[in-house]
């Protein structure tokens, strides 16, 4: 999981704040050049090269380190054609770093280390108060205390996420797409195992 950024061209792209426990591992840089390492397995980052990219917004893939295959552009990682991340569900996460989330029917309470501090089965109430407080992130921005939103539909295989500037990045089973706050894209490239690796650390999914 999901409008992400401000109407300026920011430094750094959504999800690489310095807010204590959020985007680790990203690592972003203007132009379309990758800040880090690793992307596809590759052991060295390059921007993307994909025709449909516009180097006018930020923006290099991720520098975590990706392992294992990266599909060819067009192909799906993986044989289940999923991305593998925990179930579907809103994953909300706040300024301090702990999230708040609903995924595969279970609600879960992670603290800013990643540690799960309370687990049960979701009810219609923790579903309503979550997504209140997505819409007032919505509306608010920053001053709702969030960070980020994200909604994951693996049966889809689609993942938004939302930051508080307005920024979106998009995966799905073999795009990543980045948005700014007018909605105008970015970037568009094929997705590659260290976009997933990248989300999963975000949203403590490891």
């Amino acid at each position: 999981m999901l409008g992400l950024w401000a109407a300026a061209i920011w430094a750094a792209p959504p999800l690489a704040n310095s807010v204590a426990g959020v985007a680790r591992g990203a690592a972003w840089a203007k132009g379309g050049s990758n800040a880090g390492s690793g992307s596809s397995g590759s052991g060295s980052g390059s921007g993307p090269d994909d025709d449909d990219n516009d180097n006018s917004g930020p923006g290099g893939s991720s520098g975590t380190s990706g392992k294992g295959k990266s599909g060819k552009p067009g192909t799906p990682i993986g044989k289940s054609r999923r991305l593998d991340l925990g179930g579907d569900g809103i994953h909300i996460q706040f300024f301090d770093g702990h999230i708040e989330r609903i995924r595969a029917g279970q609600f879960e309470l992670v603290d800013k280390s990643g540690a799960l501090v309370d687990r049960h089965a979701s009810t219609a109430g923790d579903l309503r108060r979550l997504r209140s407080l997505e819409a007032d992130f919505a509306a608010r921005g920053r001053a709702s205390g969030i960070v980020t939103v994200a909604e994951i539909d693996e049966g889809s295989g689609r993942v938004d996420i939302t930051d508080f500037r307005g920024w979106r990045e998009t995966l799905n089973l073999t795009r990543y797409e980045l948005s700014d706050p007018n909605g105008r894209t970015v970037m568009r490239r094929p997705l590659t195992p260290a976009d997933i690796v990248r989300v999963r650390t975000l949203l403590f999914l490891n």
